[in-house]
């Protein structure tokens, strides 16, 4: 049985990377070492310091439109995308951090604002839902650190 899930999240991660600022690197799932650049954005993952597997779609649920499943019938599929923004220095400048990470998530916003259907992925009555979460927000060593997960939630007519 078909599924939209990996065309929706095909779709986001498209439009994530035309999306994002200047100098904003942005990974198709997560990556074997943590990244070193200072902006980026992980899309198909939950959690960038996890060690091992991290979620990159949930709550995928297809509920049938009518009484039987026969051929011919439709189903509505919902699923959320996850994806994590993250900024960081080499100082302890927290709000620089908040800032970028903020510039980035309303550049991803805008992206699925004008393009609801993700490339096409989720038709009607498709729609999508953002959620932002500061995960993390960190002063180490390293520097100041903030972790941004978005969810996306998803429903296409299947």
């Amino acid at each position: 049985m078909a599924t939209t899930v990996f065309a929706a999240y095909n779709g986001f991660l498209t439009a994530v990377q035309a999306a994002v600022t200047a100098g904003t690197v942005v990974y198709d799932g997560p990556q074997p070492t943590v990244p070193t650049a200072f902006d980026y954005v992980v899309v198909g993952c939950d959690d960038v310091l996890a060690q091992g597997p991290t979620l990159a779609v949930d709550n995928g649920q297809r509920a049938w439109i009518g009484i039987m499943a026969n051929a011919g019938r439709h189903a509505d599929e919902t699923f959320d995308i996850y994806t994590t923004v993250v900024s960081s220095t080499g100082s302890n400048n927290l709000p620089d951090c908040r800032s970028r990470a903020a510039a980035n998530h309303a550049a991803i916003e805008a992206a699925v604002r004008s393009d609801l259907t993700l490339g096409g992925a989720l038709t009607g009555p498709g729609w999508v839902v953002g959620l932002a979460v500061v995960r993390v927000q960190q002063i180490t060593t390293a520097g100041a650190a903030v972790h941004m997960l978005l969810q996306l939630a998803c429903r296409a007519r299947v």
